[in-house]
C-alpha cells in the first residue's frame, strides 16, 4: 500500500487543525482545507473503497487512536472512512490501527508486536554485514564458545543500551592475511609430514 499527501495542502490543513485544538475559536480554517488528496492503495480515501480498521476487541487506546485518524482524514479529505472491527471488514482496503494481526497477515504485512523495531534493526544489520557469512546460534552456545575462546584469547565485550530481545551480535575476528583455505592446506601439509 502506498500513502500518498499533497505535502502543501496538507501543511496548511495541519496548521489549521492545531490551531483550532488549541482553542483558537476564531481562526479561520484555509479554504483548501478538506480538499486534500490522499491515496491508499491507489485510490482516493473514500468511505466507500477504506476503512479504518480496529482489532475485534480493540483497546481504548487503539479506539481512540483509528477514531482520531478517521476524524482527520475527513478534515484534510472531506471524506470520513468508516472505523470498522476486523471482523466485519469488507472488501474495502484496510488502514490498519493497532493489533489486527488477520488483516496483516492477508496483506502480507509482519509486525512484531512484542518487539516494535526489530525488523528495521535485522535490515539495517544485514545491510551493515553485507555478503559476510552469518551463523545464528542459541545464547547458550554462543556463551560457551565465549567461554572456550576466553581460555586462549582475551575476549572483548561492548554493551548497548538498545533494549530489542534476541539482538546479540558477536564478531569472530580472523586475521587477515591468512586465508581459512591457506590454513587448511598447511594442517594438511603438517599432517602429511608426520
Amino acid at each position: 500500500m502506498k500513502l500518498v499527501m499533497c505535502e502543501v495542502i496538507v501543511a496548511g490543513a495541519v496548521a489549521a487543525l492545531a490551531a483550532a485544538g488549541a482553542g483558537a475559536a476564531e481562526a479561520k480554517p484555509p479554504a483548501d482545507l478538506g480538499r486534500c488528496v490522499i491515496t491508499v492503495g491507489g485510490v482516493a480515501i473514500d468511505p466507500a473503497p477504506h476503512a479504518v480498521v480496529i482489532p475485534d476487541k480493540p483497546t481504548p487506546q487503539e479506539q481512540r487512536a483509528a477514531e482520531d485518524l478517521a476524524d482527520h482524514l475527513e478534515r484534510l479529505t472531506a471524506k470520513r472512512p468508516p472505523v470498522v472491527a476486523e471482523g466485519r471488514l469488507d472488501k474495502q482496503t484496510p488502514i490498519v490501527v493497532g493489533r489486527c494481526t488477520a488483516t496483516l497477515e492477508k496483506l502480507g504485512v509482519k509486525v512484531d508486536f512484542d518487539a516494535p523495531g526489530i525488523a528495521a534493526y535485522r535490515k539495517e544489520l544485514a545491510g551493515v554485514l553485507g555478503q559476510r557469512p552469518v551463523n545464528s546460534l542459541p545464547h547458550e552456545e554462543i556463551i560457551a564458545k565465549l567461554d572456550k575462546a576466553g581460555e586462549v584469547f582475551r575476549i572483548l565485550i561492548l554493551e548497548t543500551n538498545m533494549t530489542l530481545p534476541y539482538t546479540s551480535v558477536f564478531l569472530e575476528l580472523d586475521c587477515g592475511y591468512w586465508t581459512a583455505e591457506a590454513e587448511q592446506r598447511l594442517r594438511d601439509a603438517i599432517k602429511a609430514a608426520k
